[in-house]
């Protein structure tokens, strides 16, 4: 791998690790939802993205979105970041 290519990635990682930062600052989790939904849905999320549904033609599909996508709706932004991160396991 280039030396470009690698200095673009982990600039891209370090620009989103200081974007999730700033949500989880902007945005904090709820009372309501607590630390308790937020690793309801990492483990959901770890769950989805383990399992990938095979179609009849060979292609796999990862359903994690919904976990991650159910997380930003019922809580806010920056869980949704927090559980994209933690519970994607993509291979």
């Amino acid at each position: 791998m280039r030396a470009a290519l690698k200095a673009l990635i982990a600039l891209v990682a370090i620009a989103s690790a200081v974007a999730l930062a700033i949500a989880v600052v902007a945005f904090p989790v709820p009372p309501s939802f607590g630390v308790q939904g937020v690793l309801f849905w990492i483990v959901a999320t770890l769950a989805s993205s383990a399992s990938p549904i095979r179609l009849p033609r060979g292609t796999q599909v990862s359903v994690s979105g919904t976990a991650i996508l159910a997380a930003i709706i019922l809580a806010v932004p920056a869980v949704g970041g927090l559980v994209a991160a933690v519970g994607s396991t993509e291979t």
